[in-house]
């Protein structure tokens, strides 16, 4: 099976238009010919479209590996699905043994700073990271659209609010929303990530006793007047979230409780 051939296998199950499955990765025409074997497709755009797809990727690459001899692209993202799959079972020997092949891997920078980031969780040490580190990966998350195009980027940033100064975490922020609240062609998934970086950035604030500012008006404006059934719980987290920080202490209590009722128990470790 093609590329071409197993993409379109995963866009009729999922019931999708060729315009949809496309999204604002890649031009639904040119999509239109990759499914057609008549042009070939990047490898970032590959990588997005399966990300935004949530397309399982051993069972992608099994489809397509008795056309295609073993990539570079092929090794990186088994590489990263290993990574995740370590990091949800908490398993620190595999996820150390991914690491260190990971950063033997020629450039791809954000992900060898996603894989250090990784394993600093697990170890419980976030909080300990080189300041060198620190400086690369802010340096990474400020480059021009890393924080509305770039999938790797976007999971860095939710992943290491901890790091940063209060003053690089707002304007990091800022950034993103910005990029986001102005772009009309957002996927599901772009929202909801979106989403939970928004969630991750107001916890970080209320933990942090910052006031509310701009950013934090435009997070609640946008992700509460969403029609995305799908950001329900989302939508509570926010207004949990700003009741804490403008110190509406018994809302933030009842809210907490009413993400709990319905099933939402990541809360119950949220102290206010």
């Amino acid at each position: 099976m093609t590329i071409g051939e197993a993409l379109k296998k995963e866009r009729i199950k999922r019931g999708l238009s060729v315009r949809k499955m496309a999204g604002t990765i890649i031009d639904p025409s040119s999509y239109n010919k990759v499914e057609k074997n008549m042009r070939n497709i990047g490898s970032e755009a590959l990588v997005r479209l399966i990300f935004m797809h949530d397309i399982n990727i051993n069972e992608f690459f099994n489809n397509i590996s008795s056309n295609y001899a073993p990539s570079k692209l092929l090794y990186k993202i088994e590489l990263e699905s290993n990574m995740r799959s370590a990091f949800n079972n908490r398993d620190l020997v595999k996820i150390q043994n991914v690491h260190n092949k990971i950063m033997n891997l020629k450039h791809e920078e954000i992900l060898k700073l996603r894989s250090i980031v990784t394993v600093a969780y697990l170890k419980h040490a976030i909080n300990d990271l080189d300041e060198h580190i620190k400086i690369k990966i802010f340096e990474q998350l400020d480059k021009k659209d890393n924080l509305s195009n770039n999938i790797e980027a976007i999971r860095l940033f939710a992943n290491v609010m901890p790091i940063f100064t209060n003053e690089q975490l707002n304007y990091l922020m800022q950034s993103y929303a910005n990029k986001i609240i102005k772009n009309d062609n957002l996927s599901e998934l772009d929202i909801k990530r979106f989403a939970i970086a928004s969630v991750n950035y107001l916890r970080a604030c209320y933990e942090r006793k910052i006031p509310l500012n701009e950013t934090m008006v435009q997070i609640k404006d946008y992700i509460l007047n969403s029609d995305d059934t799908s950001l329900l719980a989302y939508k509570g987290l926010v207004k949990l979230s700003l009741a804490a920080i403008t110190g509406n202490i018994t809302l933030a209590k009842k809210l907490k409780q009413e993400l709990i009722d319905i099933g939402y128990e990541q809360v119950k470790n949220w102290k206010f």
